[in-house]
């Protein structure tokens, strides 16, 4: 009797759970898991009439925790990869990252906005725009949420 091949939402499912393992190992959370605080910052901030979200550090993250039913702690790891922090001078990095990565010219670096959409400042600053068109490349595969759901005109 021949095998037959794994249907659309069979090899869907499996790459999702592929993706989330590999991310899992890699990362220490799955994709999903990142792709959710993704979300759950585009709806906080398509209820901001400004275009650019903002919350103390405490209440997005027991917003966060109790939205995605996470420990803080998750939710920290979560925001730790996807946030950059503050510091003393542009062309100081962190430890574990060169000057090249700071060179707003690079490629795919990884101290920029675009790879960590949720500055931290006094509070955690994101922009709704930014989040969607980081997102939604990976929505339709990963997500829930599909782009469509997404009003541009309350980013």
């Amino acid at each position: 009797m021949v095998k037959e091949p794994p249907s659309h939402a069979e090899r869907e499912e499996l790459f999702r759970t592929e993706l989330d393992a590999a991310t899992a190992e890699e990362f220490g959370l799955p994709l999903s898991e990142l792709l959710e605080l993704m979300e759950l910052g585009i709806s906080l901030g398509q209820k901001s009439a400004r275009g650019v979200a903002s919350l103390p550090d405490e209440q997005f993250l027991e917003a966060a925790a109790k939205t995605l039913t996470r420990s803080e702690d998750k939710i920290k790891i979560a925001l730790n990869l996807l946030s950059l922090g503050p510091r003393t001078s542009f062309w100081a990095y962190p430890d574990g990252y060169t000057k090249a990565d700071l060179y707003p010219w690079r490629y795919n670096r990884p101290l920029s906005y675009m790879r960590r959409p949720f500055p931290l400042t006094l509070e955690i600053l994101w922009g709704g725009a930014n989040l969607v068109q980081r997102e939604c490349p990976y929505v339709a595969a990963h997500s829930t949420l599909p782009c469509s759901a997404i009003d541009p005109k309350t980013l």
